[in-house]
């Protein structure tokens, strides 16, 4: 299969009220992600319900020049537009695929259950949570940096511009800091200090990586190929781990397995990088587990889902975000697909809706009587979960 995909387009929305070093390393992280000659738009929104204290033509005009002087985005594919209306209609227009920054585990419960189409009527059909887990990620903040400058300015009133940007040149660009100074002392910035390049760490974005997806379910849908597919996108080459046993297993392992290779070996017809399939013996995708499948198999980025089911569930939540802590620790990457289009549709209420809709009459799934079957699998899989009904009440 070609390892060349077609061009895909990404935004990341934000207020950026203001926007600091830590959008700065997040921007760098999502622009390793994804491919060379894809472009992301960093979009400036204009959210009156947060209130925020600068200008929205000079958040925009911060952020732009913030990306410009920064020596490591400078010649990257980014495009900074104002989000003028609707987040989600913008992301739409763009046919673009929507990125996000979780921080902490807070961050991460809020953006499931609060993803951007929730407040549209234009939902986002791609939704990326990418972790940025270091440890000064969880510290900048603009409402850090906002409490930071008010913090200096309160105790020296009379401090001077070159002083607070010494003390906060690791915190915000140079443009962010003397739009806050100017705002919060009334006192104009006439000549521009010598500064050098965002002495920020960087990563090496030469080639892409090899994936990892683990697919521990029983019923394969229409989802979860949405994963496969974005991944595979994203990837150099993406293994899909197939465990030999799941913990509520109703499907037996062949038939989990027999169904991932037809998935495959369909979308191998399209323009996507290559896809291999692995067995492994272990039940549950603890991070120990995980680091050894890395291991193996030259593993530098693992995907993973979330369903709103799993937003009512704050300890699988928590579950999901001590792995990809674990795993940055270790140096691997990972990006969470939260899964919008799908969310209602649980492993467990797929198989659910097969019992509704199978006829033991006629010993067959009454297809027409349950329309969402169709929508939620593809044609492979509803024959399986026939094949296993009739087992089932045979």
């Amino acid at each position: 299969m070609s390892e060349k995909s077609q061009q895909q387009y990404f935004v990341f929305p934000g207020t950026f009220d203001p926007i600091t070093n830590g959008h700065l390393r997040l921007i760098n992280e999502m622009m390793d992600f994804i491919n060379e000659d894809d472009i992301l738009y960093v979009g400036v929104s204009n959210s009156p319900l947060k209130k925020p204290i600068i200008s929205f033509n000079d958040r925009f005009e911060s952020t732009k020049s913030s990306i410009e002087k920064t020596n490591f985005l400078r010649e990257k594919n980014i495009i900074v537009e104002k989000i003028e209306g609707n987040t989600a209609e913008f992301i739409n227009k763009k046919n673009a695929i929507c990125l996000r920054g979780i921080r902490n585990l807070e961050d991460l419960i809020y953006e499931s259950y609060w993803p951007i189409s929730r407040s549209s009527n234009h939902p986002v059909g791609n939704f990326f949570l990418l972790p940025l887990l270091n440890e000064n990620s969880y510290q900048i903040s603009s409402t850090f940096f906002k409490n930071k400058i008010d913090e200096f300015i309160n105790k020296n009133p009379k401090i001077s511009f070159e002083e607070l940007y010494h003390l906060l040149k690791d915190v915000a660009p140079y443009d962010v800091v003397k739009i806050l100074y100017q705002m919060k002392t009334g006192r104009r910035v006439f000549k521009d200090i010598e500064i050098s390049s965002h002495d920020i760490e960087i990563t090496n974005r030469n080639e892409r990586k090899n994936s990892l997806l683990i697919a521990d379910y029983n019923i394969i849908d229409n989802g979860y190929i949405d994963l496969i597919i974005q991944a595979a996108n994203l990837s150099k080459e993406l293994v899909i781990a197939i465990p030999k046993e799941i913990q509520y297993e109703k499907i037996t392992f062949k038939d989990r397995l027999t169904l991932t290779q037809k998935i495959v070996e369909n979308l191998a017809k399209q323009n996507i990088c290559n896809i291999k399939i692995i067995e492994y013996d272990l039940i549950f995708n603890n991070p120990l587990d995980l680091q050894n499948l890395f291991e193996q198999n030259n593993i530098e980025r693992y995907f993973l889902e979330v369903r709103e089911y799993h937003t009512r569930n704050k300890e699988r939540l928590e579950n999901i975000f001590n792995q990809i802590s674990f795993l940055h620790k270790n140096k691997i990457k990972s990006m969470i697909f939260l899964q919008e289009k799908y969310r209602d549709f649980s492993q467990p209420v797929i198989l659910q809706m097969g019992h509704d809709s199978f006829n033991r009459n006629k010993n067959e799934l009454s297809i027409n009587d349950n329309k969402k079957l169709t929508y939620v699998l593809p044609e492979e899989s509803i024959l399986l979960l026939e094949k296993y009904l009739q087992n089932f009440y045979s």
